[in-house]
This record gives C-alpha cells, structure tokens and sequence, in this order.
C-alpha cells in the first residue's frame, strides 16, 4: 500500500495521539500511583485502618511498567471495594484499577477530598451518582470497563479535568457535561457514541479531544472550544465535520476512516502540524487547507481526489505528502515541486503518467512512489525517474512504483 501513513486497522488501544486522547495522553500506565520501595501488606484490613498517606493504590496490575501493590503482595484482585477505604476521608488520590469490581458503593461520597479516582480496567456497568459529589475531583479514569453511560449529574464537577473512559460502551454523553467548566481532556475512544450531547460544544477549556473508534455520523459546531489542540475522531461514521478556523491553537487533526466528503473549513491555523484523513470520499481540497504554512504532515491517502490544487505550494514546511490512492491523473502542478522540505511523497496506485521536469528540484526527498502507471517511454519522465532515484539513494531512502 505504498507505505501509507496512518495504519487502517482499528487499533486495540487508543494511540497516544494524538500521540489520546492523550488526548498526550491518557494512557492508563501514567495515571498509575507508584511508590519507590514496594509496600509489604499481610493483612489488608489492617494495612487500610493504619492507612495514613494521601495516595492510596490497590491495583491488581501486572505489566512491564507498572506492578500493582495487590499483585506484588501476590493478593487476589478485589471483587468489593473494602468498607475500610470508604472512611479514609483524608485521601486525595485513588487507584483501584485492574481488579475485578462490578459495583461502587455510594459511600465514596466520603472521600471528599479525592482529586483523583482510577477505576480502569474492572467490570463495572454503572457510576453511583455520589461521584458527582466529589467536588474536589479532578481526574475520573474509568476505562475499559463494562459502562453505558456516566451519571447524569456529571456538570456539577466543576474542578474535572480529565476524563478518561475508552473501551467502554457509552452511546452518548450527559447532557449535562457542558457544566464541567474545568474540563482539558475527554477520551472516550471505543465506545458506541452516536452522539456527543448538547452540553459538549461548551467545554470552552476542552484541549485534547479524543471522539475516535464510535458510532459518530455528525458533530455539532464547537464555536466556543477556541483552546482545542489535538482533536482525534478518526474510525466514526461522519459524514460531515464542523468549521475548526476558531481553533487556532490546533496542533493534530485525526479524521480519518470516516464518510467525509468535504474536509471542515480550517483557514490559517498556524499552530496546525499534522491532517490526517485518509480513507474517506474527499473529491477536492478546500484552499483553506493551504493556509497553514506550519502544516507538516498530510495524508490524504484513499480519497477521490482527481488533482491536486495549485495553492499547494503554499505548505512551505510540508515534509510528507500522502495522495497514494487516489485518481490523480497528470499534470502534477508545478508548484508541488517547491516544497523543498518534502521528504516522504507518496503518489501511488494514481493516474499520473507523466512527472514534471523540476520534481528533481526536492532534493530532501528520501521516500518516494510514484506508482505503476508511469510512462517510462516518456524521456523527460524518465530522467526525472532516474534522478530521483539517486537522490533518495543518497538520502538513504527508495523510489518506488506500486
């Protein structure tokens, strides 16, 4: 597939995007409460009553980068939450991932203090809805569980920062999410969202928005999410997307694996370094798009694009350019050979024929595929084959034609 950019198989894990989700990210293993000397417990109800600290971690874990306390005092994983952790009202941090919990009692209410809660990776179907009482709460993990919504008055955590909810089974979220005025980061990656709410378009201090791998046909306008820096909603169903030119703080762009016909209007995001929305119907670019001199990466890979625009060469800082998959049929235009930071450009499985004389003017070219549809009988394309070749050579690259 000449070395497509972006990987076309749903991904087990959100990516680090945004590299999710993170948002980056929201990772699992960084959220975890580590100590340097390992904690010897014999008896748990004990250890739970002397309890003193503000950080209390009971992870079942067992990973390369993170043993939980149960498992390296080789505990089995808790099946009930001990009625002891619900009077240690002085804790702010909570871990309790990787066990095997199905239910939270409301008593975590108690906690008034807690800031951050872990609950990843356990089987519960439902929130109590004293969690949003935690008024203090600031970062609720609670991924890869079994759960089909959050509770309903989630907008009064007004200090919520961080939720982090992949792999669940959420179809929507509350309306009244719009109310979490402190909120930085969602990802709620792997879900069944057909929806995001009516509260979503006012997380005005939303940053790092992870929507990837739902069920999402349209978002509304987000006017208001002027903060937003990395927006991953690749693996939906949209078939449209809303403007981003208020999001002038963008970074990354993942909007790929969709039905998009047209890509959202995105003029002079001049902190925008990487588009990618391969795999979807685009049929043109938008002269938006070649707003963004800071845009480095663009995988426009398995579209219907037929040409590519003039005003391309306004990318100045492009280094990888992916139209592979396309019906792009020659001339290329002229202004495409003065990106001279180009480094990856991909042209494969297109229409074009014939290459333009000044390609070999991209001298930092190291990954190159012009496809299999190249006239080779044509003398001018065939120099500029063979010169390409050497400068690829020379920058330790290849050319290809596939």
């Amino acid at each position: 597939m000449g070395g497509g950019l972006s990987s076309n198989k749903k991904p087990k894990t959100p990516p680090k995007a945004m590299a999710p989700v993170g948002l980056q990210s929201s990772q699992v293993s960084s959220n975890k409460v580590t100590t340097d000397t390992p904690i010897k417990i014999h008896d748990l109800k004990l250890y739970l009553t002397m309890f003193k600290d503000e950080s209390l971690e009971l992870s079942h874990a067992n990973s390369s980068d993170f043993v939980g306390t149960l498992t390296a005092n080789k505990l089995p994983p808790l099946k009930t939450v001990p009625t002891e952790v619900y009077i240690l009202c002085h804790i702010k941090e909570l871990n309790l991932s990787c066990n095997e919990l199905s239910t939270l009692d409301p008593a975590i209410v108690n906690l008034e203090q807690l800031v951050k809660l872990d609950l990843s990776q356990n089987r519960l179907s439902i929130l109590p809805d004293e969690i949003c009482q935690l008024n203090c709460l600031s970062s609720l993990i609670v991924s890869e569980n079994e759960l089909g919504a959050l509770p309903e008055g989630l907008g009064n955590l007004k200090q919520l920062k961080q939720i982090v909810a992949f792999k669940n089974g959420m179809t929507t979220l509350p309306d009244s999410i719009g109310g979490c005025i402190s909120l930085e980061e969602i990802n709620f990656y792997n879900n069944k969202l057909t929806e995001l709410g009516p509260g979503f378009p006012d997380l005005e201090n939303l940053v790092e928005m992870n929507v990837a791998g739902n069920a999402l046909s349209s978002i509304d306008p987000i006017p208001k999410l002027t903060r937003l820096k990395r927006c991953a909603a690749y693996f939906n169903k949209l078939k449209s997307f809303p403007s981003l030119d208020h999001c002038t703080e963008l970074t990354q762009i993942q909007i790929y694996r969709n039905q998009l016909k047209e890509l959202p209007a995105m003029n002079n995001l001049v902190n925008l370094t990487e588009l990618d929305a391969n795999t979807n119907v685009l049929r043109a670019l938008p002269d938006s798009l070649c707003t963004n001199k800071n845009l480095r990466m663009l995988n426009l890979r398995k579209n219907r694009l037929l040409l590519l625009p003039s005003a391309i060469g306004n990318l100045i800082s492009l280094e990888i350019l992916n139209v592979g998959g396309n019906p792009i049929s020659s001339p290329l235009p002229l202004e495409l050979t003065i990106l001279s930071s180009l480094t990856s450009l991909l042209l494969d499985d297109s229409n074009i024929t014939l290459l333009p004389l000044d390609l070999v003017k991209l001298t930092s070219l190291v990954r190159v595929d012009v496809g299999n549809r190249v006239d080779k009988t044509d003398k001018a394309t065939a120099s500029v084959m063979d010169k390409l070749e050497l400068i690829c050579t020379n920058n330790k690259g290849w050319l290809k034609q596939t």
